[in-house]
Order: structure tokens, then C-alpha cells, then sequence
């Protein structure tokens, strides 16, 4: 029965199709971010596991969206901004749970330098990059459909 099962996997693995997604976030409406970014990432990929599939996630963040991924509201910019504190609790836990999945956070650093957030504020799951432009064209060319959530 053993070996059937390791017979089983081996042929499903081989079988098994990785799709590759990259969510394009600039929303700072926290219905698009719960919506169109966290519930379809967790119904994605569990549809694409329940073929036997693997979901492999990027999301880029810029725009409106760097106050969902600051950990450090106080030494941030965003600190007067009215609920953030409320926004932060609501999503802490949804957004680590997609990193924890695996799920990859990168932050266009040419905004993070316009709105004057230091990287030391983020999330540690949270990678800056140059910019939101460098990374879609390095993760298309990998392979990656582009998927935008304005």
C-alpha cells in the first residue's frame, strides 16, 4: 500500500501544473484589499490545489495601498491619517497568513521614498524594490500573468 502511495504522489507531482500570479495593489479602499486581494488569493489557490495544482503569488504594492503593510503606524507617515489604527488590526493577521502561505510582498521603492516611509516601518515580509515598474517586468518575464487590483 506504501509504495501505491509514493506511486500516486510522484505521478501527481508530475502531473501538477504551477501557475503564477501577480497582483498589481495600488487600492487604498480596504473592500478591494479584502475582496479582490485576499479572498481571491485564498479561493485561487485553493481551487488550483484541489486540481492538484500549485499558485504561486506576487503582490506588488504602491499607490494607495503602503498603509496596509506598515507595522510601525507611529514612525510612519501615516500616523495622523484617521483609522489607521482600526485598518491595521483588521488586515494584520489576513496579509501574514498569505505570507505565510508563501505569498511574496515587494513595495515600489520610488513611492516609499515620496511618501517618506522607511523600510524599518514595514512589515518584515515586506521587500522594497526600485520600483513597481522593475519588478512587473522582472516577474512577467518569469512567467507571471498579470493581474491588476486598482
Amino acid at each position: 500500500m506504501k509504495v501505491f502511495l509514493v506511486f500516486m504522489t510522484l505521478i501527481t507531482s508530475v502531473f501538477a501544473t504551477e501557475y503564477k500570479a501577480i497582483f498589481n495593489l495600488t487600492s487604498s479602499d480596504k473592500e478591494v484589499l479584502n475582496t479582490s486581494l485576499i479572498d481571491n488569493i485564498n479561493n485561487l489557490k485553493q481551487h488550483y490545489k484541489s486540481q492538484g495544482d500549485d499558485l504561486k503569488v506576487v503582490v506588488i504594492i504602491s499607490g494607495g495601498a503602503y498603509k496596509f503593510f506598515i507595522e510601525d503606524i507611529e514612525n510612519s507617515s501615516y500616523k495622523n491619517e484617521k483609522n489607521i489604527s482600526a485598518l491595521q488590526k483588521e488586515f494584520r493577521e489576513k496579509l501574514q497568513a498569505l505570507a505565510d502561505q508563501g505569498v511574496v510582498f515587494e513595495m515600489c521603492g520610488m513611492g516609499m521614498k515620496k511618501h517618506a516611509i522607511n523600510k524599518k516601518v514595514l512589515y518584515p515580509y515586506v521587500t522594497p524594490v526600485f520600483n513597481r515598474t522593475s519588478s512587473l517586468i522582472h516577474w512577467q518575464n518569469k512567467g507571471f500573468a498579470l493581474i491588476n487590483v486598482p
